[in-house]
C-alpha cells in the first residue's frame, strides 16, 4: 500500500508541471483578434479574377530578372521552358 501512495504522489508530481504548461501554451497560442487575410492570387467561389494583389511575381536567372504575368486561372505566362 504504502509503495502504491509513493508511486501515484510521484505521478501526480510529475503531472503537475506538464498540466501547467500546457495551459500556458494555450493561453499564448490564442489569437489577438478574431480575423483571417486571405493572400491567394486565385480568385475563391463566385469572385472576379482581381490581378495580382499587389504581388509580383519573378524568375531570376544569372542575375537576370524576368517578371511573370499571371494568365487568370492561377498560372503565369513568361516562363522561358516548361516545368521552371
Amino acid at each position: 500500500m504504502k509503495r502504491i501512495m509513493i508511486l501515484l504522489s510521484a505521478v501526480l508530481l510529475a503531472l503537475f508541471p506538464c498540466i501547467l504548461s500546457a495551459i500556458a501554451v494555450f493561453y499564448y497560442t490564442m489569437p489577438m483578434e478574431d480575423s483571417s487575410y486571405n493572400l491567394s492570387l486565385l480568385p475563391q467561389d463566385g469572385q472576379e479574377w482581381e490581378g495580382s494583389k499587389g504581388w509580383t511575381v519573378f524568375t531570376s536567372e544569372n542575375g537576370e530578372t524576368t517578371v511573370l504575368t499571371p494568365n487568370g486561372i492561377g498560372g503565369y505566362s513568361g516562363l522561358s521552358y516548361a516545368g521552371q
